[in-house]
């Protein structure tokens, strides 16, 4: 009886999955969001390259699981940045209000922002793909 117990408790816990600080994920991961305005305020999310999202909170120090996304959506986002040659961009332009995508993978990390100036549309896009997979989550 107590073997039956303990090889299910063992199932449980070998099968379940454990959680991921964003924070540290050393793999590829794309942070995203906008800011700025009269409060000045940040609203920023982060797609692992395995499709996990989270909310960021206190300037990125702390975060929320938001949910998954299908893995080939995630993988498109990240093509997709690799396509449009996003790593060659060198943009930072906030002006007032602002968005910005960051990549990280592998220590590197690049940093695109902008603001109100014309950029190319390929980033507004990509951006707009970012935060409409972050509301389907929060809507499910």
């Amino acid at each position: 009886m107590y073997s039956y117990l303990f090889i299910g408790l063992w199932m449980f816990t070998a099968c379940s999955t454990h959680p991921i600080n964003p924070l540290e994920y050393s793999k590829s991961k794309m942070t995203f969001g906008a800011g700025g305005g009269f409060s000045g305020a940040e609203h920023g999310f982060v797609l692992l390259d395995n499709g996990r999202m989270y909310a960021l909170k206190r300037m990125g120090e702390e975060y929320t699981y938001l949910g998954r996304i299908d893995l080939n959506k995630s993988k498109q986002v990240f093509q997709n940045y690799e396509v449009f040659n996003f790593g060659d961009i060198e943009l930072n332009d906030p002006g007032n209000m602002y968005k910005y995508i960051e990549y990280a993978s592998g220590g590197a990390v690049h940093k695109i922002t902008w603001g109100n100036n014309p950029v190319d549309e390929k980033l507004n896009i990509v951006h707009a793909v970012l935060m409409q997979h972050m509301k389907s989550l929060i809507e499910e």
